[in-house]
């Protein structure tokens, strides 16, 4: 450790320096100008000062070095001849640790000095551990925005599949209306008035040479013959556009099929510690639920690992504690309570996540899991339903219930804790599952 002496006096600097020299490494200084450069530099683990020094006093020197950042935390001790009490004070008030009063004690001197050198390595070992708390603090933090980073990407990779899956749909039923429309008019009853047309044609003459048929009537076979050559030609290029975009809403087809196929992957089951995975979803909301002042309530210990899809759990967990949430946002809730609960039974987990938010009117609960439902000013639809789908990939179900507008809601989440293929898509009745019975009515 080193030890900095700032004395005017070369005897009283020497005296020091002999008294100090076995433990400690002595550095000197003449006045508190070259102390202040001395400590500046060095970075000592103790100031010993005189107080009356020319060029920088005492008292100047140990407000420069206690208004330093670099140099605040290390011990001062005031060293002067004289033991007035009001000399003391301004010492003190001027930022010093202790004050020793010359004539000094030797091994008072060395129980002081040693006393102060281990306070400042206390000090230096806190602000590493700071440093290291610090640090770790950034890495959890890291960590999180990674987790949230996963958690949002595995969700979009569910919504656009989902997407997919539903243009598909929609575009299927298009081609069976263009197939539909492409009969019709095939079965047209044109062909019928072509036939009467020329019919008419081959008896014009006797239209024009009939005295008593009105004008108009006899211009008739003229008529339907333009007619149904305007007809048929109409109905050629109806046929021919009908096919074109028959080959379009094909080929559209085909690249949702290329891409269901890019972005379908196989299922990565691992295990996952459930209870390890809600904490890690509160903390990751934890900003939003100090913001709002929701109570959280946590019973879910005796929850096991489970072997299962995580990304797709972290989906629709984060999916639930976020509405949760957000549906205890408004002013007009008093009472703001988050609740996750955890059980298991016959192999399987099951967990709810329940709020005590606005509530979900009863006309629209069926409605929830519904594609592009949404009762959000800037909402998607896509959350929900994408979590059903999710949970039912998993071989599980989700369901809601809600007392009504005002009485909150919950959400239960039901999936096996083992990878067995059997339960993987089928329910406990042995039958495929259906997220769109995942409602409960209220």
């Amino acid at each position: 450790p080193r030890v900095l002496v700032v004395d005017d006096t070369p005897e009283v600097r020497a005296l020091i320096a002999n008294v100090l020299s076995d433990q400690y490494r002595v550095l000197l200084a003449r006045d508190g100008a070259e102390g202040l450069e001395v400590a500046r530099a060095s970075g000592p683990d103790l100031i010993i000062s005189d107080v009356m020094m020319p060029v920088m006093d005492g008292y100047e020197f140990c407000r420069r070095i206690k208004d330093d950042p670099a140099t605040a935390h290390i011990p001062f001790v005031m060293l002067t001849a004289k033991a007035d009490k009001a000399m003391k004070i301004e010492g003190l008030d001027s930022g010093a640790d202790d004050y020793l009063v010359k004539p000094f004690d030797t091994d008072e001197l060395r129980a002081r000095a040693r006393s102060l050198v281990k306070l400042r390595r206390l000090h230096r070992e806190l602000d590493q551990r700071n440093n290291d708390l610090e640090s770790a603090f950034n890495e959890l933090r890291d960590t999180q925005t990674q987790l949230m980073d996963m958690a949002h990407r595995a969700g979009m990779t569910e919504i656009a599949s989902g997407v997919l899956h539903n243009v598909g749909n929609v575009l299927n039923s298009v081609n069976i209306s263009i197939t539909m429309l492409g009969e019709m008019l095939k079965k047209s009853k044109l062909a019928g008035v072509a036939r009467v047309a020329s019919l008419l044609n081959e008896h014009a003459h006797e239209f024009q040479q009939s005295p008593h048929l009105d004008r108009r009537v006899k211009q008739v076979p003229e008529y339907l013959d333009t007619l149904s050559e305007t007809l048929t030609g109409e109905q050629r290029q109806i046929g021919t556009e009908l096919g074109a975009l028959a080959d379009k809403i094909q080929h559209i087809m085909n690249i949702i099929r290329a891409q269901q196929n890019y972005t379908r992957r196989l299922p990565f089951k691992e295990q996952v510690d459930l209870k390890l995975l809600i904490d890690d979803l509160l903390s990751m909301h934890a900003p939003s639920i100090s913001q709002h002042r929701v109570a959280v309530n946590r019973d879910y210990q005796d929850l096991p690992a489970a072997t299962i899809e995580k990304s797709k759990l972290l989906q629709v967990l984060d999916n639930l504690i976020k509405n949760a949430i957000e549906s205890m946002a408004d002013d007009e809730v008093p009472h703001r309570e988050l609740t996750v609960r955890g059980t298991t039974r016959g192999g399987r987990a099951t967990i709810v996540v329940s709020d005590t938010g606005r509530g979900i009117p009863r006309e629209i609960v069926k409605s929830l899991f519904r594609f592009g439902f949404t009762t959000k000013r800037n909402g998607n639809g896509f959350g929900l339903h994408s979590s059903a789908l999710a949970m039912s990939d998993m071989g599980g179900s989700i369901q809601v219930h809600s007392g009504g507008q005002g009485q909150g809601a919950a959400f239960t989440i039901e999936f096996p804790l083992s990878a067995d293929p059997l339960t993987s898509s089928q329910d406990d009745s042995g039958e495929p599952h259906n997220p769109a019975q995942d409602v409960v009515p209220i």
